[in-house]
């Protein structure tokens, strides 16, 4: 049995998109007030069913809470198997580039978690992960992939993204429940694609 890869190639993440800031504020000061009890802090952000746009949030959240850490690293765990290389050290960003983003297949992250974090090849992949100040990670519903539920014993802290008008409320209450259930931490939730049914100024208003 070949051992799932991990990719450990580099890239920036997308510059912020301002229509996420106002509805974040409260999450971030959660993220930057559990990181005052940590050198490195991890976060799984998760989403409640598909195509609700988890990725999108979670580089929002990089890019954001990029000005706040020196470095951030997002995981992105992929239906697709990544191509084969070795835990090496991470390539230096580019100026003024403190988020960037990388892939990992589904078989890779369970065969790194499914251990509890004893094997060696973890123990290494940690180390890593280290010389960053945040990860975000960016893991599929438990019902695409078991990842989120096999995670939460070294990252327990976790984000749920849900789309507005779409997602149903029983729906995320179950996927949040499934992920507590197995030692998971919710910190919060990002209702993304909201939308605004009277005009921006009316809200300002209020």
């Amino acid at each position: 049995m070949t051992t799932p890869s991990i990719a450990t190639h580099l890239e920036p993440v997308a510059p912020l998109d301002q229509r996420l800031t106002i509805p974040m504020q409260s999450l971030m000061t959660h993220v930057l007030r559990k990181a005052n009890d940590a050198s490195s802090l991890q976060i799984m952000v998760v989403g409640a069913a598909r195509g609700v746009g988890n990725s999108f949030v979670t580089r929002q959240l990089a890019a954001e809470l990029g000005m706040a850490f020196s470095s951030v690293l997002v995981v992105e765990v992929t239906d697709h198997q990544a191509s084969p290389a070795p835990v090496a050290s991470p390539a230096p960003a580019a100026r003024g580039q403190v988020a960037m983003r990388m892939s990992m297949s589904h078989p890779a992250c369970l065969e790194l978690f499914g251990a509890g974090g004893e094997s060696q090849r973890m123990k290494e992949f940690q180390q890593w992960l280290e010389r960053f100040s945040l990860v975000l990670w960016d893991v599929p519903p438990p019902t695409v992939t078991p990842v989120a539920l096999v995670m939460t014993k070294q990252v327990p802290d976790f984000i749920l993204v849900a789309q507005s008008e779409r997602t149903r409320r029983q729906v995320a209450q179950h996927v949040g429940g499934q992920i507590e259930h197995s030692g998971g931490r919710l910190m919060g939730v990002v209702l993304n694609r909201s939308v605004n049914h009277i005009p921006d100024w009316a809200y300002r208003l209020l």
